[in-house]
């Protein structure tokens, strides 16, 4: 959505994002910011034209975090879990940024466990089981 930004323009990132072997984006929309050079541009982008290409955008991220999830399973990683109690879960990340999930166990937070990846427990994290 920065001013001055073409469909076709979108559109050409969009596809170039696509090809990438990358398993997440970080989309963030243009906002005006007064005193900045881009505030006093021309063919600034329409809000609603912004809203669609950021949806468009996080779906291909979930899209290409799903796949990566998917390539992971079978896999055994260590994790890193956090304190948070999330109603009886808790969340982890691999060595490899993929967020797990297990039941809450005050004895994990904060250690690392290897754990072998079994499946997608929602658009998000994954299941895992743990290593004996």
């Amino acid at each position: 959505g920065f001013p001055g930004e073409t469909d076709d323009d979108f559109n050409e990132t969009y596809t170039f994002l696509e090809s990438l072997d990358i398993s997440f984006l970080h989309v963030f929309s243009y906002s005006v910011r007064s005193g900045t050079p881009a505030a006093d541009m021309q063919d600034m982008v329409r809000r609603e034209v912004i809203v669609k290409r950021s949806e468009r955008l996080h779906n291909l991220s979930t899209t290409k975090q799903r796949a990566f999830y998917d390539n992971n399973i079978g896999q055994i990683r260590p994790v890193l879990w956090e304190s948070k109690n999330a109603g009886g879960k808790m969340f982890g990340f691999t060595d490899n940024y993929i967020k797990t999930e297990t039941n809450f166990d005050k004895l994990l937070i904060n250690r690392t466990i290897k754990v072998k990846l079994i499946g997608n427990s929602d658009k998000e994290t994954m299941l895992c089981e743990f290593l004996l």
